[in-house]
């Protein structure tokens, strides 16, 4: 049996846990307002955690982790 812990289903940006969890090209999930603030900023997009660029038409929901959240969480 293998134990989740909380920690593992944090935004890394917002540290709090995933909200609307989506996925970017360098296969990084963060929370949709989290991504939000960053198109919001008019920056050009860039993976926090790997300084890849990509474009904000190439967000796609994480369905998979979030219905694992859903799961998890009953």
């Amino acid at each position: 049996l293998v134990l989740l812990e909380e920690e593992l289903l944090m935004d890394p940006i917002l540290l709090q846990t995933l909200e609307r969890p989506c996925i970017i090209p360098s296969g990084h999930t963060f929370s949709q307002a989290a991504l939000k603030g960053m198109i919001d900023s008019g920056r050009t997009l860039k993976c926090p955690l790997t300084r890849v660029q990509f474009h904000a038409d190439q967000i796609v929901e994480n369905l998979n982790l979030e219905y694992f959240m859903l799961a998890w969480s009953k």
